[in-house]
């Protein structure tokens, strides 16, 4: 999933540099923004794409451990970076289980 999530996001490159310089037609103003700086924001943007394909709200690893993924404001980067992670370690074998629960 998260590779898929990489691979999508990345469908979306050319029309993430026509919005970033301002559209692709003649009369649209042009912003002359490098291309390497466009780049290293796209590549955040998949990075973040990917983080969030599998893991929700919370995660439990293997071993029990809860990783909580409500530490508030500024804190869910820092989740879904720990949270991809782990999943990126795990043996090509090992189960996902995704559940949804509301109270």
């Amino acid at each position: 999933m998260r590779r898929t999530a990489g691979e999508e996001a990345w469908l979306r490159w050319p029309r993430f540099v026509a919005e970033r310089r301002g559209g692709p037609g003649f009369w649209t103003p042009r912003k002359e923004e490098p291309l390497h700086v466009i780049r290293a924001e796209f590549d955040e943007y998949v990075e973040v794409e990917r983080a969030r394909a599998v893991t929700g709200a919370d995660l439990v690893t293997h071993d029990g451990e809860w990783i909580d993924g409500d530490g508030g404001p500024g804190k869910a980067d820092e989740y879904f970076r720990r949270a991809g992670e782990y999943i990126d370690k795990l043996d090509d074998d090992a189960w996902l289980v995704c559940l949804t629960v509301h109270f």
